[in-house]
Order: structure tokens, then C-alpha cells, then sequence
């Protein structure tokens, strides 16, 4: 390469669980060898362990069996009761998704729940009771503007025709989507304890399965709930790593 010049080169990677990328630079006559190799860190080199815990969850799986970034596994509610120590023998998850339940105690580990039941204490309506739950349910919202968490960015709120929603009242939940009369319709929670994005319709009670905003929608509650450090593209130069990434 003469002086002031450059060479580029595409060499075509196979994917691997290994997150740390080397490459080295040989030349018969070179000039400097200080910079002859350079490091890389892909993000999510390795698929993301995620087990879906629900009575019927096929619809989820078209949208996760798409996803090379994802590793999934389904498991029935009576299989995974967190609160009785039952879960089955797997490796570590990096996300659950709760479809329509939720363990009696919240887990640590980042989660998405869909739709879940009125009478997890920990998840209840600001009442308190599921009569008073199903009070606050608002039928027919309509979902016009999308927000702007993350979790939200891209949707299309238009897309989705949602037959009634409601309100919970956990500690430290936020709506970050609202209908037009001000119902909540996804929430956001983080906190040193734990992470998760809360969707306060399920897809019998609205098009969620084929809204075409559904697979953004999910797509960016992964990637914020498995990757909190992103804040979007990194400049080309010297890199500081999170705290997450340096252990």
C-alpha cells in the first residue's frame, strides 16, 4: 500500500458464539508494525438464550424461529413455576417471555410479558382486585402516536387493532404508549433489581400476532432489554466498554 493509500478487503465470517474478533496484518516489508492488529467486539456474536413460558404460544414462533440472533425454547406454565423452584434444567436464560402468565415472584432475569393474568399480586391494578382490574379496562383504544422509549422506536401504531387494554400497577412500571384516551398500553421497568417490557393486550384480544408493527415492536424490546448499554452507533476511534462488557 503506497504512502497515504488504502486497501479493502470483505472477508465473509462464519457465525460463531465468539464474541471477540482479531485481526492481524502480515506484510514481507512493513512499515509500522504498531498497528498491524486490530479488535473487535460483536455484540451479539453468540444467539440469545430465550425461553417463551405460556399454554399457547405458536404464534410466537414464526417471529422468533426468524431471528438468527435468538435461540428459543417453549415451556408450559406448569413447567416453569419460578416461585416453587421448578423450573427445568437449562442453561441460564438471557430473556424470558411470559405469553398471557406470570410467576407468582418476579424473576431478575429480563423479561417481555404479554397480556398477563390480573391476579399476580405483584403485577395487580392500581385497585387491587381483578373486579376493580377488569373496571379499567378500556374498550376498543386506539393506539395513534407510538412514543419515543426505545422499545417503541420504528412502530407503527396504526398497524395494530387492539379490542380492549388495561392498566397495572407495579412498582416502578412506566407507560411509555398510551391510547388516545390514556389507557396504558406498553410499559418499560428498570431498576437495579430488573428489567422488563410489559404489553397490556394479548393477541386474542387484538391483531398483535399480524399487526406489521408487532416484529419492530418486539425486535427493539429484545435489544433494549438484552443490550441496556446501546445507545446506537459507536464513532470509529477508541472505544470505552460498559461495565457489563469489561467482566
Amino acid at each position: 500500500i503506497a504512502a497515504g493509500g488504502a486497501l479493502r478487503q470483505i472477508l465473509p465470517l462464519a457465525r460463531s458464539d465468539e464474541a471477540a474478533l482479531q485481526a492481524r496484518v502480515q506484510a514481507p516489508e512493513n512499515a509500522l508494525e504498531a498497528d498491524d492488529r486490530a479488535y473487535a467486539w460483536i455484540a451479539d456474536a453468540r444467539p440469545a438464550a430465550v425461553t417463551v413460558v405460556g399454554q399457547d404460544t405458536a404464534w410466537l414462533r414464526p417471529l422468533l424461529a426468524g431471528d438468527p440472533g435468538v435461540r428459543a425454547a417453549f415451556v408450559d406454565p406448569s413447567r416453569y413455576d419460578l416461585a416453587a423452584g421448578d423450573a427445568p434444567q437449562r442453561p441460564a436464560d438471557d430473556l424470558l417471555i411470559f405469553d398471557r402468565w406470570a410467576p407468582a415472584q418476579p424473576p431478575s432475569t429480563p423479561a417481555i410479558y404479554v397480556a398477563p393474568p390480573a391476579d399476580i399480586r405483584w403485577l395487580a391494578s392500581p385497585a387491587g382486585t381483578a373486579a376493580a382490574w377488569r373496571t379499567n379496562e378500556e374498550q376498543r383504544p386506539r393506539w395513534t402516536a407510538a412514543g419515543a422509549h426505545p422499545v417503541l422506536r420504528g412502530v407503527d401504531p396504526v398497524t395494530f387493532s387492539i379490542e380492549r387494554a388495561r392498566a397495572y400497577g407495579a412498582p416502578g412500571l412506566s407507560p411509555v404508549a398510551r391510547s388516545a384516551a390514556g389507557t396504558p398500553l406498553v410499559y418499560a421497568a428498570e431498576s437495579a433489581a430488573r428489567r422488563f417490557v410489559l404489553l397490556t393486550f394479548g393477541p386474542g384480544e387484538s391483531n398483535l400476532a399480524s399487526a406489521p408493527g408487532f416484529p419492530v415492536l418486539m425486535g427493539n424490546a429484545v435489544e433494549w432489554l438484552l443490550r441496556p448499554d446501546a445507545r446506537g452507533a459507536q464513532a470509529t476511534g477508541l472505544a470505552s466498554f460498559s461495565e457489563t462488557t469489561v467482566r
